[in-house]
């Protein structure tokens, strides 16, 4: 994320960036992705009232384009589904991943400077 971040918001300041994930992590929504196990990257989802939030997807770069977060957004929709809930994120605007979001049917809801909001509404949802 370090090249997004510094096109976003110019300089990447390592210790914020750290305390920034510190503070925000919830072992309650964090989970480690694991393949053959290696450590593969990190997802957070949020259950809330009215959504299913994606937080986080990161995938350490020998994982990408290899069908893992496909895979892993695909479990997300049918869980949200499930919910009768949309399954919404945010991505920074530089970020080539809203291409993949995009083809697994999300819409961009509404933009801010950096970021998006995509959603992808369950049937019904």
């Amino acid at each position: 994320m370090r090249a997004y971040v510094e096109e976003t918001f110019g300089a990447w300041d390592a210790d914020a960036q750290r305390g920034r994930s510190r503070e925000m992590f919830d072992p309650h929504t964090c989970r480690i992705i694991l393949i053959d196990r290696d450590r593969a990257g990190l997802l957070v989802v949020e259950d809330r009232a009215d959504e299913i939030f994606l937080a986080k997807i990161y995938l350490r770069r020998q994982f990408q384009r290899r069908g893992v977060g496909t895979s892993l957004i695909r479990d997300l929709i049918g869980r949200a589904r499930a919910a009768g809930k949309p399954l919404r994120l945010r991505v920074l605007r530089v970020n080539p991943a809203r291409a993949l979001y995009e083809r697994l049917g999300f819409v961009v809801t509404g933009s801010t400077e950096t970021h998006h909001v995509l959603e992808h509404r369950s049937e019904g949802g």
